[in-house]
């Protein structure tokens, strides 16, 4: 190791406790040595081989000494010990534990900002294992340690209190958290001659629940659709429906008022979905107590748009107006079309719920928006679309943290690098349109050939496809 990186390590003392190894003792204390040359390696009786007896017997170095000690062993394997600190928290001493450990031979690694590391790792490393990388800047190395990491510890001092102070009421409270953000798929399971495919999954939170009327079975709530409401756009993304389905989806659009239905794929095929309005004027479609009647069609490319009536027999004298929009030209998952076309369905539709007279808020009805899973296309429009607006609103941009939280709802949404490519490319172009960022720069120029050259076609399998 460089004797640099020696004298950063020896500049606070440290004590370094070995209730267990699987090196010879030599090894143990070459691994104290190289931690401080004073360091005291202690080989700890089975008696005191426990966690707390260890900790209550040896608190030692300072709390910037533990973390220094972490990133620079942190991860590595083979010699296994346990760096003790002392951390000073409100009116008392905590015990934080690192269990770390080192392959002398092989692998070295350099500590955040201290330049470049003296040996790389072997080419077969894993950099799970801790391997530092060539340029070993702080960034580089930080890259490579562990995600698990990434989560705050508590000391043991600091856990034992909480749950002393907090009793029962902490551990059902800690418990409750831990299921947060589990999903179930009950009632997914429980209709399945609903669903269209046995491997799209409808996670029962954020599911659209149907209301149950005279005309309906009182169990007959289920359909293959998640509502998604956020500050910047309220949308319910959904399966294309199927004939013994389709009641059910004139009821849903019925009960959350739809406006506007974003059709991403050409209905030429019956078995893609079911007819649930003419495309000629003056024809109808009548399904027990719904009437669906098209009274005009306006063409203006890549869309079409479709203004149609609906009314119910259940509420007389009411006739509400639906507008479809209706895009096809994205037939085939893999070969997606060009962004600023697709970008130029966006700001259709935008313009179509401002026709409508939707604005913003909890009580403005959602975006109807389906392909035929209603996952891929549709979850692509859906980002893309809120995302903008947020570029537009509040001049910012969250795109990994919009696509984790709509996925968390949505089974399946963004799961191909396909569809994200296209919401990538629609989002820069959108930029650049407003004038967000210069797109004849250079900068601007590779940013989209990167984005464009990210697209592998054998990633889409046929399977895949048929979906």
């Amino acid at each position: 190791m460089h004797s640099t990186k020696k004298k950063r390590i020896h500049e606070i003392p440290c004590i370094v406790v070995i209730p267990g190894c699987n090196r010879k003792d030599s090894d143990v204390g070459l691994f104290s040595k190289l931690a401080h040359k004073n360091a005291e390696s202690i080989r700890v009786e089975r008696e005191w081989q426990t966690l707390l007896k260890a900790v209550v017997r040896y608190v030692v170095c300072r709390e910037n000494k533990y973390k220094a000690l972490i990133n620079l062993y942190a991860g590595m394997s083979i010699a296994s010990a346990i760096i003790f600190c002392r951390v000073n928290h409100l009116d008392h001493t905590c015990c934080q534990v690192c269990f770390i450990g080192f392959d002398f031979k092989q692998q070295t690694a350099a500590m955040p900002g201290a330049g470049k590391a003296e040996a790389k790792a072997p080419p077969n490393a894993p950099a799970s294992d801790g391997g530092a990388s060539s340029s070993g800047a702080g960034t580089g190395n930080a890259e490579l340690q562990s995600l698990q990491r990434s989560f705050p510890p508590d000391s043991i001092c600091e856990f034992i209190q909480k749950m002393t102070s907090g009793g029962r009421a902490q551990m059902i409270a800690d418990h409750d958290r831990l299921r947060q953000d589990e999903r179930h798929v009950f009632h997914f399971m429980k209709n399945p001659m609903k669903n269209r495919f046995t491997n799209i999954l409808l996670f029962s939170e954020g599911a659209v629940v149907l209301e149950v009327s005279k005309h309906d079975k009182p169990a007959d709530t289920y359909i293959h659709a998640t509502k998604i409401k956020s500050k910047f756009g309220n949308y319910v993304l959904a399966q294309s429906p199927k004939p013994e389905t389709l009641i059910d989806w004139f009821r849903m659009i019925w009960q959350l008022k739809i406006k506007v239905i974003v059709c991403l794929i050409p209905l030429d095929n019956k078995d893609d979905c079911a007819k649930y309005f003419e495309r000629k004027v003056g024809k109808k479609i009548k399904l027990k107590r719904f009437t669906v009647r098209t009274f005009a069609i306006r063409t203006d490319e890549p869309t079409t748009t479709y203004e149609l009536s609906i009314t119910n027999s259940d509420a007389k004298h009411e006739e509400r107006i639906l507008y479809v929009l209706r895009y096809p030209n994205w037939k085939e998952i893999f070969r997606p079309p060009d962004p600023r076309e697709f970008l130029a369905v966006l700001k259709s539709a935008w313009a179509l719920e401002q026709t409508a007279g939707q604005g913003s808020g909890d009580a403005v009805s959602p975006t109807l928006v389906h392909g035929i899973s209603g996952t891929r296309r549709t979850g692509a429009f859906v980002l893309t679309s809120m995302l903008c607006r947020q570029m537009r609103e509040k001049k910012q941009l969250s795109v990994v943290t919009a696509c984790s939280t709509i996925r968390k709802y949505r089974y399946g949404v963004m799961r191909n690098r396909v569809c994200y490519t296209v919401m990538l490319e629609a989002l820069l172009r959108f930029a650049a349109d407003q004038g967000y960022v210069n797109g004849r720069s250079s900068a601007f120029v590779r940013a989209i050939e990167t984005v464009r050259n990210s697209i592998t076609l054998p990633e889409v399998s046929d399977e895949e496809d048929s979906w």
